[in-house]
């Protein structure tokens, strides 16, 4: 399943909230470009470019990352109370630490956030979010989902990389924490703290958490080296992106969550289908209908044989019954044509037969109807002309009429019985 992942062109921001371990970014607003990373299987970096929202290449999933300069990051616990009113009560919990209004901000949630619980929340700047996702949306590009470069973790992160636009030899660190995230310049003391208190508190209590992860790209791998003091894995400028876009998060929530949620869902989950964790999924299904389909074929396979088995023995009856039939065309039909023949030349009536019809019909003759004025007679049904013959009588004599199987109905002063199931074959002429 392919993957786009685009990184939006929010402005640089300080920080809203005081996050303990959290520093801000640079200071200043830049506007970054649209950059963009193609993946045919959402993990190794197929394409990558710079272009407007128009001419990006299409993919099964659009993913659109905020930069971690433009987000700040909050610790509170969540507030208990209605969704439709959770918004309202993040900006009241959070409103003495922010240095803009709120309503100037936009507020998500993370994944699996409850209310009571505590959470880390992620406060940027709603003006230029509503703009870059407006761009994409006049430029007919349906993004998916919108999620932090970086994000919250319990596991400490410390990432090296080129900043972007500020010069070749300008590196920034990347820090993340349970408490956030922040980019900071490497030139500054701020990095030196964050890493240095961190391998403190390590090398004093290895037990205490996680193990700080380090990686770093490959224009900051020798800044990375230096400041580390160790080797540091590299990867590539696109893979935390990537890995962004399988995470959980949504930052387009409240009034910018997206519309048609029960249709975004469904796609997603057919996403997700096509995704690699699901292919042992995809597989199974894919041997089951094999299997299935494999086997209604075998069983239509053995109903041919069988009735191809039926019809050679019909064959065969009837040439060892009948040795003067040279050419089988329809056993069934031969074999009753021969047998009606000899039932002829022995003198015997038939079912269908004129003599059948009349027993039947004494059979069956009401008492005190006076006898039939005339009769006409096609094989397998007799008209009888008749008057005075009501309804009681009429279903008296079907009553007796059925065991000998015939049938039988008046209309118009005449009485038609006629004989039940007479095949096509026992009804042609002989």
């Amino acid at each position: 399943m392919s993957v786009l992942v685009v990184l939006m062109p929010m402005p640089t921001r300080a920080a809203d909230s005081d996050v303990p371990g959290v520093g801000a970014a640079a200071p200043g607003r830049r506007e970054a470009p649209w950059r963009w990373a193609l993946s045919d299987d959402g993990r190794l970096l197929t394409s990558q470019g710079e272009d407007p929202p128009a001419l990006w290449p299409r993919a099964d999933t659009l993913v659109a990352l905020v930069p971690p300069q433009a987000l700040s990051w909050a610790s509170l616990d969540l507030p208990k109370v209605p969704a439709g009113r959770m918004r309202a009560a993040l900006s009241g919990a959070l409103e003495e630490g922010l240095l803009e209004e709120p309503e100037h901000l936009h507020f998500a949630l993370p994944p699996q956030a409850k209310p009571g619980r505590r959470c880390t929340v992620a406060l940027l700047a709603k003006a230029p979010l509503t703009a870059a996702l407006q761009a994409a949306q006049a430029a007919g590009r349906d993004i998916d989902r919108v999620a932090p470069l970086f994000e919250p973790g319990p596991a400490p992160r410390a990432h090296f990389q080129q900043a972007a636009h500020d010069g070749p030899a300008a590196a920034q660190l990347v820090w993340a924490n349970e408490g956030g995230v922040a980019a900071v310049p490497l030139e500054g003391d701020g990095a030196r703290e964050l890493l240095q208190s961190a391998l403190t508190q390590q090398d004093q209590d290895p037990q205490v958490g996680p193990a700080l992860t380090w990686t770093c790209t490959p224009a900051a791998a020798a800044r990375a080296e230096a400041w580390a003091g160790r080797p540091v894995p590299v990867v590539t400028e696109w893979q935390p992106g990537l890995e962004a876009a399988g995470s959980a998060w949504e930052l387009r929530q409240f009034d910018l969550a997206p519309g048609h949620r029960g249709l975004r869902l469904g796609r997603e989950a057919w996403r997700q289908f096509w995704s690699a964790p699901w292919r042992p999924l995809r597989l199974g299904l894919a041997a089951a209908v094999v299997v299935n389909v494999l086997g209604l074929h075998a069983w239509a396979w053995q109903q041919q044989q069988a009735v191809r088995a039926a019809q050679q023995a019909q064959v065969k009856l009837l040439q060892s019954t009948h040795p003067q039939i040279r050419v089988v065309l329809d056993a069934p039909l031969q074999m009753q044509r021969e047998l009606d023949r000899l039932r002829q030349a022995a003198g015997q009536p038939g079912d269908a037969d004129l003599e059948a019809a009349l027993a039947a019909a004494a059979a069956a003759w009401p008492n005190g109807l006076a006898p039939p004025q005339a009769l006409r007679y096609e094989r397998g049904r007799l008209t009888l002309s008749t008057a005075g013959l009501g309804g009681p009588q009429v279903s008296s004599m079907n009553e007796r009429l059925q065991p000998l199987g015939w049938s039988a109905e008046a209309a118009g002063g005449a009485l038609t019985l006629t004989r039940r199931n007479l095949s096509a074959g026992r009804s042609a002429a002989p």
